[in-house]
């Protein structure tokens, strides 16, 4: 059996962190799409969620935060 260089290790080490991280990011960027939709929906009035338990994501800060996590 070869063992590579401490080099070899260390890139292909940072290799799978990169690829982990890509993976979360685009994993994340399709679960807060859904939340972030509904709030710009409620925020033009498409969706009417005053009164609901969900009347939250009609606020501004709500809507910019969802979005800012989306991408």
């Amino acid at each position: 059996m070869v063992r590579g260089s401490w080099l070899e290790i260390q890139v292909i080490s940072m290799s799978v962190f990169i690829l982990c991280l890509l993976l979360g990011v685009v994993s994340g960027m399709r679960t807060l799409s859904g939340p972030a939709g509904v709030s710009w929906f409620a925020y033009f009035g498409w969706l009417e969620v005053g009164g609901t338990w969900c009347e939250f994501l009609a606020k501004a800060a709500t809507r910019w935060i969802l979005t800012l996590l989306a991408i």
